[in-house]
């Protein structure tokens, strides 16, 4: 697990959103590809995040100042934009007017090991964003996703991006669960919590423009 320490603190995933992006793209980074079909069947199940599944893993090596001088040139990719700051530093000197000393050294450092983790892997990243803070992917980060539906959480389906205004993680998981059970053109799915989520016909549209009708093909379950 990914963890940042400052001024004698310790902050975790549970502690920081950065974070716990930070280390959900490690996790998926270091996952076994023979785990995927199993992840995506439980986030299926539960709509649940597929890296919630995956176990721990060791911290990779720590962020330097190439990684934050790599974010400020890569924005697009990492989806923060701190090119008005030269180093971590002047970062938390930032924010720490706003949220104090301490949370913005943790906030800095977390943010170092969100750039560390999309220099190092991209796609884990973009995962790993859409998953926890999908309306931060950027269009142009959308062809390291998968287009299947089966994908879920992982799919461009997930992204605000893809479709402005209609698609996200609700209508991904909602195609998703119309993949896996046969329902083409279904207007509506019911989420495991019971809410009601509509499916608007441009995304079937969407999905017919794209090659993907016979994913829904009725397969008996």
């Amino acid at each position: 697990m990914i963890t940042v320490s400052f001024d004698d603190t310790t902050a975790g995933p549970d502690d920081l959103p950065l974070l716990r992006i930070a280390d959900a793209a490690n996790r998926i980074h270091g996952m076994d590809a023979r785990r995927l079909p199993g992840l995506l069947e439980s986030s299926w199940l539960d709509w649940a995040p597929p890296s919630s599944r995956l176990p721990d893993v060791g911290m990779p090596s720590p962020p330097g100042r190439d990684d934050w001088l790599w974010a400020r040139g890569h924005a697009g990719l990492l989806g923060f934009d701190v090119s008005a700051y030269g180093s971590g530093m002047m970062f938390a000197s930032m924010l720490a007017k706003r949220v104090g000393v301490r949370r913005a050294g943790w906030c800095a450092l977390a943010l170092a090991w969100c750039a560390r983790m999309a220099r190092l892997d991209a796609r884990a990243w973009t995962l790993a964003l859409l998953e926890h803070d999908p309306a931060r992917v950027r269009a142009d980060s959308l062809r390291l996703v998968p287009v299947g539906p089966l994908s879920g959480l992982w799919s461009v389906w997930a992204s605000p991006a893809f479709m402005p205004g209609v698609t996200g993680v609700d209508v991904a998981c909602a195609l998703m669960d119309c993949a896996r059970a046969g329902r083409y053109r279904s207007d509506h799915v019911v989420a495991p919590d019971g809410r009601t989520v509509r499916i608007p016909d441009m995304v079937w549209d969407r999905v017919d423009s794209m090659g993907l009708a016979s994913v829904f093909a009725d397969t008996g379950f």
